[in-house]
């Protein structure tokens, strides 16, 4: 048997004969390595996300306001801008290029409802899994996520959110239609709602229906057992039944979008498209791009103060480790005197603790590697839409 074959079985034995040492320095050491490498791999994770939609979606143009709500609203259907964008402003958008408006107030099933268009689609690389897209008043095409949750498929009804049935003057909720289910892309689409903006203006009440309302319908309840009041019931059955009813309260120009995503034909369209709307008093055009890389820029600097903790956990492991070794060899110098009686050299004692150590640490860095790892793949399905 080799010298380093011998130091590596004695070790082993070695290691075997304390499990319980070995194991409380193997998972200390692993926590401190494996706390670095999940926050900068965590951070690579997010930073791609984030970056590969903002290169996708050229430029927002909305309301003056906030540059991060537009971006966060027109690229993840989070928030919403500080004002509403007319629609009128889709048509002056595809002087530039292609245009798709993008309506972001309402949910269904917990879910976002998007307004938007067949560009927005297309442009997406959006494509109908299940189903067809979405044609007419209350039709929505389902994102891969909120249909596998939700147990969607075309030909299932699903109610908008957010109505209070004590107030009359609020816009009535519709039966949303689900005609398609989204083939999964593993974006923020996965988990939306897609219809035509008509269909969120009816949401909103500018674009509603009118009925026939009877003191049967009004003492109605729903399957969810609740009293439908006469605005849920006409709406209902508006969108279930009569679409030509639906007639719009004031000029389509002046209905409002959250945003309009804008795709220009050429840097010279690009160019001419900030440069206008710089000098609009109510419009602002924004480059995902560079808000989301602004925006990263200041969540860097605040990881720069995880380094700080890092290397503290760090010393305070190795104060530990250091610590633990010492007495371990310590109590263990019978067993070195032992190994020098029966003719070990002391260079073959330092190969055995050294081999030993080795064991130590490399079985630590392993386990760092393994429990970052897993933490990158639970980031990647928290942030799963």
């Amino acid at each position: 048997m080799t010298a380093w074959a011998h130091a590596l079985w004695l070790a082993w034995r070695s290691l075997r004969h304390r499990p319980g040492q070995a194991a409380v320095i193997v998972l200390g050491v692993s926590f401190a390595l494996a706390a670095p490498r999940f926050t900068a791999r965590a951070s690579e994770v997010v930073e791609a996300l984030l970056m590969a939609r903002a290169e996708t979606s050229p430029i927002l143009l909305g309301a003056k306001g906030a540059p991060v709500e537009l971006t966060l609203a027109g690229l993840f259907f989070t928030g919403r801008p500080q004002d509403p964008t007319p629609y009128a402003a889709v048509a002056e958008a595809r002087r530039w290029g292609e245009a798709a408006p993008l309506v972001v107030r309402h949910s269904a099933g917990g879910a976002p409802v998007v307004g938007t268009s067949v560009e927005y689609l297309e442009r997406r690389g959006l494509t109908v899994e299940e189903g067809r897209r979405f044609a007419v008043l209350g039709e929505v095409v389902a994102g891969a996520s909120v249909a596998a949750r939700a147990g969607l498929k075309p030909g299932d009804q699903l109610r908008s959110d957010g109505v209070s049935l004590s107030d009359l003057s609020a816009a009535a909720p519709l039966l949303l239609q689900v005609v398609g289910v989204l083939a999964p892309t593993g974006g923020p689409d996965d988990g939306a709602l897609f219809t035509d903006v008509r269909t969120t203006w009816a949401l909103d009440g500018a674009l509603h229906g009118h009925g026939a309302a009877t003191p049967e319908t009004l003492a109605t309840e729903d399957d969810d057992g609740q009293a439908l009041n006469s605005a849920v019931m006409l709406a209902e059955e508006a969108a279930l039944e009569s679409l030509s009813g639906f007639h719009l309260h004031g000029a389509t120009a002046d209905q409002p979008v959250s945003a309009v995503l804008i795709w220009p034909k050429d840097s010279k369209a690009r160019d001419q498209l900030l440069g206008e709307v710089a000098l609009h008093p109510r419009l602002m055009a924004v480059q995902p791009p560079e808000v989301m890389a602004r925006l990263w820029g200041l969540a860097l600097q605040a990881r720069r103060g995880l380094w700080v903790i890092f290397g503290a956990v760090g010393l305070t492991t190795a104060a530990f480790v250091a610590q633990t070794l010492s007495l371990s060899l310590r109590l263990r110098a019978p067993e070195r005197a032992l190994w020098r009686d029966l003719g070990a050299s002391r260079r073959r004692v330092l190969l055995f603790v050294g081999v030993e150590l080795a064991l130590l640490f490399g079985a630590a860095a392993l386990a760092a590697w393994g429990l970052s790892e897993l933490g990158v793949w639970a980031l990647r399905a928290a942030l799963a839409p």
